[in-house]
């Protein structure tokens, strides 16, 4: 993969927008785009795995043929999943944050959904039933050009005695239930 340094090699996959297309662009979401978000159900997935295939923009048509990734039916929600990928998560649209850019860069997007089904493969999950994260190697973006995974993990318990807090961060809402007395 090449990385685009100038506005020429940039053009030369994207054209330049037209004026019909430049008149349109808002430095807002409006009620429209708005309703057309909110009706993209989608799907977040990351796997270490994977790396190689992450830049599934292929600028039109399929992103898994372009990624070469096969796919697996979704049951929640229309987008197909990513069969190789250690766990899936099923998403409906919520909600769009907007951060302010600095020219001569753009605003930034943060979309945020509500998981609606939830995959994971049983090679995954350890002899506890917990999730194995070192197994999976999560991959995370830092900055730059630069990524990571996690390859390494440590148990740290806050202190205190809010035993609904403690629960609740261990995952167990049962247990956080119980502890506020509902």
């Amino acid at each position: 993969m090449s990385t685009i340094t100038t506005i020429d090699q940039l053009r030369s996959i994207y054209k330049v927008p037209s004026e019909r297309s430049v008149l349109k662009e808002l430095t807002y979401i409006d009620p429209h785009i708005q309703r057309f978000i909110s009706l993209s159900p989608f799907l977040v997935i990351s796997s270490g795995d994977q790396q190689h295939q992450m830049d599934s923009s292929p600028r039109g048509g399929d992103e898994f043929e372009h990624a070469k990734l096969e796919k697996l039916p979704s049951r929640k929600v229309k987008p197909m999943r990513v069969a190789r990928s250690p766990i899936q998560f099923e998403c409906v649209y919520l909600n769009t944050l907007r951060f302010p850019g600095e020219p001569p860069f753009g605003t930034a997007d943060v979309v945020f959904g509500k998981v609606v089904a939830i995959h994971i493969d049983d090679e995954m999950i350890d002899g506890k039933g917990m999730l194995d994260v070192l197994k999976m190697k999560p991959l995370a973006r830092m900055g730059y050009y630069d990524y990571t995974f996690v390859d390494n993990k440590f148990e740290m318990i806050i202190g205190g005695d809010n035993k609904a807090l403690l629960a609740g961060l261990e995952g167990s809402p049962d247990k956080a239930k119980t502890a506020l007395g509902s």
